[in-house]
Parts: structure tokens; sequence; C-alpha cells
């Protein structure tokens, strides 16, 4: 519609104007009320010597017939030139009007090869950016296939026997402390650049608040762990906050289920890609320790993982 709306729009409007030109009669009826008005008016005849020369007498006037001549001449003259320069304007108009729908057809062709060539581009970019995501997700798949990962494998001694290490330490009001063991899983070594963990004795309020890691040492050599099961594992050891025994209201309250050992921390590694990504690998873990008593009665106990998302992932 609007293709065709404007050029239709400057071709009655061309028209319109060279029909007003090409009509002489609004002229030719403007100069006869001219000439009417003016016979209308006659003048009075002039005071001056007459053709035979008596002073003082009135002029004669033309004969009728010669004074309508020359107006019918007059106004032929005026028609003509009025006929003439009405065809020259609506040349003008027209031409302009030719010119104008010329110049609206160029726009509209140029606006609509615009349109299309700015359409054509945002396909070309949006396959650019779908190539680009893909390939980006193609490499993060092989790194991720290829990289190294480190997750806490054991406690050292496992979970039931731990129980019998932290009564025998309560006996012996040795602080209590806990071996935590961590293995590569992953395709390629991995570079342990700083680590830490905490060994606390709370009840569920403590998930209240947020878990304070310290801030542990910066690793500036660190030494390669390989992946698989094969060889020594990465050890954690920590112990009781302030190095301290347990009580044995505390070693109650654990076997009452009113309390639990929480030990919670991170490992944080380079891979074989770091030079090129520049990213540190992390391993957030929370576990505790809860007592249960078995079907002969006797105590045990068991690590379980704890807390949310955020306390146990991997990047």
């Amino acid at each position: 519609m609007k293709k065709i709306g404007l050029p239709i729009i400057l071709a009655l409007l061309a028209l319109s104007v060279t029909t007003i030109a090409l009509d002489p009669s609004s002229g030719k009826a403007a100069q006869s009320s001219q000439n009417r008005t003016s016979q209308d008016k006659k003048p009075d005849p002039p005071v001056g010597t007459s053709r035979d020369g008596n002073q003082g007498a009135p002029l004669q006037s033309p004969p009728v017939e010669e004074h309508n001549q020359n107006i019918y001449t007059n106004e032929t003259k005026a028609d003509w030139w009025a006929r003439i320069s009405n065809i020259l304007m609506a040349i003008g108009t027209l031409a302009l009007a030719i010119i104008g729908f010329i110049g609206a057809r160029i726009a509209l062709g140029t606006l609509d090869k615009i349109k299309e060539q700015t359409a054509h581009a945002e396909t070309a970019a949006e396959a650019a950016r779908d190539s680009a995501k893909a390939a980006f997700l193609n490499a993060q798949a092989v790194i991720n296939n290829e990289r190294p990962w480190i997750m806490l494998s054991s406690f050292d001694p496992p979970g039931k026997d731990y129980w019998s290490l932290v009564t025998q330490m309560v006996a012996s009001r040795q602080p209590l402390n806990a071996v935590l063991n961590f293995r590569n899983f992953g395709n390629t070594p991995a570079w342990i650049t700083r680590s830490t963990a905490m060994l606390e004795i709370c009840d569920e309020e403590r998930m209240k608040y947020a878990f304070d890691y310290g801030e542990p040492p910066w690793n500036r050599d660190p030494r390669p762990l390989p992946q698989g099961r094969e060889g020594a594992p990465f050890k954690i050891v920590t112990f009781l906050h302030a190095e301290r025994s347990l009580s044995v209201e505390e070693l109650q309250l654990l076997q009452n289920e009113k309390a639990f050992l929480l030990v919670y921390g991170y490992v944080w590694y380079q891979d074989p890609f770091f030079e090129q990504t520049k990213e540190i690998h992390k391993t957030y873990f929370s576990f505790r320790y809860s007592v249960f008593r078995d079907s002969d009665e006797s105590l045990g106990g068991r690590w379980e993982r704890y807390g949310g998302s955020g306390t146990n992932r991997h990047t």
C-alpha cells in the first residue's frame, strides 16, 4: 500500500493542477467582469479643444464599433497569453509530479533493498552467533572430558570405625581430628594450589550461619595429583577448633543425637590448560557425622553430605 499510495497522490495532485491551469473560463470571467466594469464607468468627456478648434467644447468619443473592436483585440491577446502561461505552468507541474513519482519509486526501492540487506545481515549474524556458541560448547565439552576432577573419596578411618576413634580420644583427652582423602577422577593431572578444612561440633542451628573457611595460604610450588585411584591420595588433616578434645558432655550430646560433627572446606586446583584458560577449579565439600544405634544396640556413625548446593559443588 505504501508503494502505491504515494505515486497515486502525486498523480492526482498534478492532474488537478493541470485541469485548473488549462481551464480558461476563470480567466475569461475575470477579464469580462473587469471590462464590463470599465464600460459601466464611462468617464466624463474631457474639456479641451475640439476638432473644429472650438475652445471649451467637449472632445468627441471614438465610434462604438471601433471601441468594441479594440476591446475584443485586447481580450484576445490577453486570453492567448494566459493560455500559454497556464500551459507552461501545467507542463512544469506535470514534470515536477513525474520527477517526484520517479524519486518516490527510487526511494521506496532503496528502502526495500536496505530492508532486505538488513534482514540478510541479521540472519548471517545470528548464524555466526550460533556457530560460535556451538564451537564454544564443543570445546568446553572436550575440556570437561579431559580435565581433572578432584573429589572427596573417603575419610580415614571410615564412618563406623571413626566413632571408636572419637571415644578413644575423649578417654585419652587427645585433640579430635579428621583425615580426608581426595582423589583425581578426571583424565589429566591436577595441581592443587589451595586447600582447607574445618571440624566443628554443632547442632541444626549452625546452618543459619555462613561457613568460615579462613585464609589458607597459596601453594606456590604445587605438585601434580595424578588421575585414577592408584597412587597416594591428597590428604587433609583437620582438628577440632583450637585443637582441643571433646568433653564428656559433648560426647553425650553426640550419642543422644542432639549434636553432630561437621567438617567443611574446599580444594582449589589447576589443570593442564591453565596457561590458556587461566581458570582455577574449585571443589567445596560439607559433611556431617551422625551417631546411630545398630540393631544390636551398639553405637556407630556415618559421614553424610550436609548443607545446600553451595556447600557441595564443583567448578
